[in-house]
């Protein structure tokens, strides 16, 4: 079987959606290729060697908490001491350094080399964190973006070779029909300054006042930020927001599965599997037209869309949402193209076009 590395900064225990996305194809990957995924430690707990299924895991280390930053340098010296198949990094920072520099160094690994960027914060970096970031689209031979958003943004940075694969989603765990007659409202994110919740908080006032008692569960997976909880108090919501926190996957389709509308109020989204679970879950959504989530459209008559500064437009949206009918068809097959077994496809037809144009 041929060999396919894995390079990821972050990994189990410590891990993000972008990393969850690719190991959720990992059983089907290893199939065909005897996977090695390397990882920085970060805590001395944890084993530096291990085996998942037939998944090696190594997790390269030097100073605990600091491995993150040296990570592109320690992915160095093992990239260039090993021999593999495929070098696939997943995202532009730690890992698409890492990755980058072993290319600098060697013309082997540049040929057989796959950078996953999934990234929306690069654009708000410093002039030498964007050098930088335009060395790694560079030096890479493949980018695959989840979105056409980013994949516009690896061509600002000068990639030659792009290819679109989005993230996608195991849809035969999610049950699409649903009767619900509550209007619940969910939103599932980081309580990040760009997600502009707070913003979102003043709508929710204002539909209070002209007499819409909405509820707004909320869903993250960071630590709450205190300044957002005081703004609810303030506006005199704390009966209408309702933070829960961190929930298990499990936990957080069955609570997609409950909820009417999916609402997040964000300037900027690469397209993050969470849209489409929310849409596999038949939420109706309500997005800001921003980034990557135009990918998903298939009928712009059938969405409630709108700009993330307009804040009126939102509040007259979900003050006559009962009033539009959304056709449910069109929320279904938007979907279908983020498939687990298309997206895994699409990669093991990338891996055999790597492997083909090395032979």
């Amino acid at each position: 079987m041929k060999k396919l590395l894995i390079i990821s900064a972050f990994y189990r225990p410590y891990i993000s959606w972008a990393e969850v996305a690719i190991e959720n194809r990992l059983s089907d990957f290893e199939k065909w290729y005897n996977i090695t995924i390397i990882t920085s430690l970060l805590d001395k707990k944890l084993l530096k060697k291990q085996k998942l299924n037939t998944v090696k895991i190594i997790r390269l280390w030097f100073w605990n908490s600091f491995d993150k930053f040296l990570f592109p340098f320690l992915s160095m010296f093992f990239i260039l001491r090993n021999k593999f198949d495929i070098y696939m990094a997943v995202l532009e920072t730690f890992a698409g350094l890492g990755l980058a520099l072993s290319c600098f160094f060697s013309r082997n690994v540049y040929k057989k080399s796959i950078l996953n960027i999934q990234s929306w914060t690069v654009d708000d970096l410093s002039w030498f964190s964007r050098l930088i970031l335009k060395f790694i689209h560079i030096k890479i031979k493949y980018i695959v973006a989840i979105s056409n958003s980013l994949s516009d943004r690896a061509k600002r940075f000068w990639a030659k070779k792009i290819g679109i694969i989005p993230n996608g989603v195991d849809l035969s765990k999610f049950s699409y029909d649903k009767k619900i007659e509550k209007k619940d409202f969910i939103s599932i994110w980081r309580l990040h300054k760009i997600k502009w919740f707070d913003k979102l908080f003043i709508v929710w006032k204002k539909l209070l006042d002209k007499g819409y008692n909405y509820k707004l569960t909320i869903i993250w997976d960071w630590v709450i930020k205190n300044d957002l909880k005081k703004q609810v108090n303030n506006l005199w919501l704390k009966n209408n927001i309702i933070f829960l926190g961190f929930l298990e996957y499990n936990e957080i389709v069955n609570k997609l599965q409950k909820s009417k509308y999916f609402i997040l109020n964000s300037q900027k989204e690469g397209l993050w599997n969470v849209f489409i679970e929310a849409l596999a879950c038949g939420c109706i959504p309500i997005w800001p037209h921003v980034w990557g989530i135009p990918d998903i459209i298939t009928n712009w008559e059938n969405w409630f869309l709108y700009e993330s500064w307009n804040l009126e437009k939102l509040v007259n949206i979900l003050v006559d949402i009962e009033n539009n009918n959304i056709n449910v068809r069109y929320l279904k097959r938007s979907i279908e193209k983020f498939s687990w077994n298309k997206i895994t496809q699409d990669y093991l037809n990338l891996f055999d076009k790597v492997i083909n144009e090395n032979v």
